[in-house]
């Protein structure tokens, strides 16, 4: 990781990983000093950008093509789990709302959260153990076809601030199957180096001591109630050379095929 020369307390580096038998450099800028986790989103997403231009141009290379489009809202009705501090940060976005809307937002997060408890499933995606069984919770949250609250007219209504899964979430196989997803009619597109989210260092804990492993996007108030507090500032350059430790070995899935709630 080498720094270039720079006045400004930030770090500019470029970070050589071998994926595939083949290196990948992605180019990072962290700030050298202590800073919120929450301050760091903007270097995620960058790094997840550029995994993602890698793995789109490697799938049209091999003859498929990126079939997501605005108006095709059938994956925002998934269970989409999201790091802590991107639940953190949605719930800001939703308080800096002006009125009526942010009434409205609370709403439809609410309404949400009164099917999942019909269902069952509130307390499950609550309990800390919830990754545990992240497969299947995903189905099960499935049939039940939730609209993300963010989902207006079939498109994302905070889309510069939606999560990094969202973003990461793309399919090469026509857009109608979507609404059957099976590991047989939809082809999600492979990362190089596994979803950038579950390499975000775990800055949360649970009541119990263990980490936050990651936050359903639609309970994001319900985590933010329960804790209130962030984590303390930590140096910049110390959280993302946790995040890159993760990525040695990446873990990948197959060449294509569906991901579930904790591959996402």
């Amino acid at each position: 990781m080498a720094n270039s020369p720079q006045s400004s307390p930030v770090r500019t580096a470029t970070v050589e990983l071998t994926v595939n038998g083949r290196r990948l450099g992605l180019h990072v800028s962290v700030p050298d000093r202590p800073v919120r986790p929450a301050e760091l989103l903007p270097v995620y997403r960058s790094i997840s950008a550029q995994l993602m231009a890698v793995a789109v141009k490697d799938v049209e290379d091999a003859g498929f093509k990126v079939s997501c489009r605005a108006g095709c809202g059938a994956c925002c009705r998934q269970l989409v789990p999201i790091s802590p501090i991107e639940a953190r940060e949605l719930v800001k976005v939703i308080d800096r709302m002006p009125e009526p809307r942010r009434t409205e937002m609370r709403r439809r997060f609410s309404v949400v959260r009164q099917a999942l408890q019909g269902a069952g499933l509130l307390e499950r995606l609550l309990d800390p153990r919830h990754s545990r069984e992240g497969r299947v919770l995903s189905e099960q949250y499935w049939r039940l076809r939730l609209p993300c609250p963010f989902l207006e007219n079939e498109s994302c209504s905070i889309y510069p601030d939606r999560p990094i899964a969202c973003r990461e979430y793309l399919v090469v196989s026509p857009a109608e199957h979507c609404a059957e997803p099976t590991s047989e009619n939809v082809r999600a597109l492979p990362l190089p180096a596994g979803p950038v989210p579950v390499r975000i260092p775990h800055h949360e804990r649970n009541r119990d001591g263990t980490p936050v492993d990651w936050v359903a996007l639609t309970l994001s108030p319900d985590f933010v109630a329960v804790n209130p507090t962030e984590p303390p500032p930590r140096p910049g350059t110390q959280f993302v050379g946790e995040f890159f430790k993760s990525a040695v070995p990446p873990r990948l899935g197959p060449p294509l095929g569906t991901r579930d709630a904790t591959e996402r």
